[in-house]
């Protein structure tokens, strides 16, 4: 059975193809910077932007800064979710 937290986050990842483009790619890579997110998902800078916020939001990912110029990589609810996701 998934918790409340595990279960929203999945939801965010899993509702939203920005969102699930940027979670693939930090699952990939550990850790990238945001412009390297958007170069590799070939989307808008803007776009990309608002997924990495709605990914911190939900506590997926964290960030040294904010917006593309930040570090971006996975937090403990992010390792927990690829692994449920992983095993599903």
């Amino acid at each position: 059975m998934l918790d409340r937290e595990l279960f929203e986050a999945m939801q965010v990842v899993t509702g939203d193809d920005q969102c699930k483009g940027i979670f693939n790619i930090l699952t990939e890579e550990g850790a990238a910077s945001g412009w390297a997110v958007a170069k590799r998902l070939g989307r808008e800078p803007e776009k990309v932007e608002q997924g990495l916020a709605k990914l911190r939001e939900s506590g997926v990912v964290e960030g040294t800064g904010s917006g593309l110029g930040g570090f971006y990589s996975l937090t403990g609810l992010g390792f927990k979710l690829r692994s449920q996701l992983v095993g599903t």
